[in-house]
């Protein structure tokens, strides 16, 4: 097998073929749905541990193995996140509701349009992070009549544009929204109802449906200490999945676009992990919650719709440190909480299906610019050289405390 049909998922000359069974944008992107659908199911079934072999074989397929192996060695990485924050002055508000956004002024527009709707400024506040951002956000931000706080977050660093908006929080409660998400009636009271009741609940989560509310995105949702998760309609079904796993591997979490932490909780283990620059921060927070003894609960009534804007797992990018974010997360997580719990053989299993899912991802981005294999290659050499790095020893660049500028609205 050459390095070309091996890389390029799927091979180049087989696309053309189809590309020209499927002239124009919308039967590409239909083109793309079920070859990509197929290519799932392939590499969850058997016969991907025959191409997962193939891989290893290959140059680069042999370095992610080796430096794979020289991780899965190494202990577990348990390290608090940097920066841990605590303060001690009685909160004035019920609940802190955190935006963090960049780079999406309309979809952040209707949100806040969305919120204003039933907002009510005598027991709540409302704090935007704007992250570095190159369009109109924060006029956006300045035009809403919605009253709120905004902080500047210097990086784009979704753990970090976390911690800087529940550390300026004067809530009891700090409750997050995605800037791409509106919320239904009743969002808020339903998602604060069983921090309110229950001193023992850490976390809430709620439930998410697509933008046009005909479906769910998100209801019962299981994580396990791999960085995976699978959502369940009803509660007995995610007990069961939980059962099925062990409690030591599988806990019921929280998603970002719609979740809300007991503030004391946040200040007890320090917040978001700076290392996550986007994908698990809230995993790796629901689940230092629960090992310090309290619970998450889901709050089936709070729902949001979440128009699913852009964003570094979703936009075609040719820049490899783009390429390997969310790979590099679920590296971190694994080695500070998967370690423990799976086998080398689990570890392994589920890291390849991730890195085989962003190979395919690569070759279909690079369909209008040219040949993927180079940036498969390159992506394959990046991940070796994760894995070479004793994660305990990882830190981010900027700090949690990184300096803000807060204003009012």
């Amino acid at each position: 097998m050459s390095e070309i049909d091996l890389l390029g998922i799927p091979s180049r000359r087989r696309l053309g073929r189809m590309l020209e069974l499927c002239r124009g944008f919308a039967g590409i992107n239909r083109l793309q749905r079920v070859h990509r659908k197929r290519f799932r199911g392939l590499i969850q079934s058997p016969a991907r541990d025959g191409f997962i072999r193939k891989l290893m074989d290959h140059e680069c397929g042999r370095e992610f193995r080796a430096a794979l192996e020289e991780w899965m060695g190494k202990p577990p990485a348990l390290s608090s996140p940097a920066g841990a924050y605590s303060r001690h002055e009685s909160p004035t508000r019920r609940c802190s509701v955190v935006i963090n956004t960049v780079d999406r002024g309309n979809d952040l527009r209707l949100t806040l349009e969305a919120m204003r709707k039933s907002w009510d400024a005598d027991q709540d506040e409302l704090i935007v992070v704007l992250g570095p951002t190159g369009d109109d956000s924060e006029e956006v931000i300045h035009r809403s009549t919605l009253p709120c706080r905004l902080i500047h977050c210097a990086e784009r660093n979704l753990a970090i544009s976390r911690n800087l908006g529940w550390q300026a929080a004067n809530g009891r409660h700090v409750a997050f929204i995605d800037d791409d998400a509106s919320p239904a009636e009743g969002w808020l009271d339903s998602l604060l109802e069983p921090l309110e009741h229950d001193s023992q609940t850490g976390v809430s989560a709620g439930f998410v449906l697509d933008g046009e509310g005909r479906r769910f995105l998100n209801q019962y949702v299981v994580a396990d200490r791999l960085g995976g998760a699978t959502w369940f309609e009803d509660a007995p079904a995610a007990r069961a999945k939980i059962e099925e796993l062990g409690s030591n591997r599988a806990f019921l979490t929280a998603t970002g676009c719609n979740m809300a932490f007991r503030r004391s909780v946040l200040d007890q283990i320090g917040g978001f992990d700076p290392f996550y620059r986007y994908f698990l921060e809230e995993t790796d927070a629901v689940l230092r919650a629960l090992s310090e003894g309290f619970r998450c609960v889901a709050a089936p009534s709070s729902r949001v719709f979440h128009r699913l804007g852009g964003n570094l797992a979703r936009n075609p990018t040719f820049e490899l440190e783009n390429r390997t974010v969310v790979i590099r997360s679920q590296i971190h997580y694994i080695g500070k909480f998967g370690k423990s719990a799976f086998s080398p053989a689990e570890i392994e299993s589920c890291l390849w299906q991730r890195a085989l899912l962003d190979l395919e991802k690569i070759a279909w981005d690079c369909v209008p610019t040219g040949h993927p294999v180079d940036l498969q290659v390159r992506y394959l050499q990046a991940i070796a050289g994760e894995f070479r790095l004793d994660s305990s020893l990882k830190t981010s660049s900027v700090s949690a405390h990184s300096p803000i500028t807060i204003s009012a609205n």
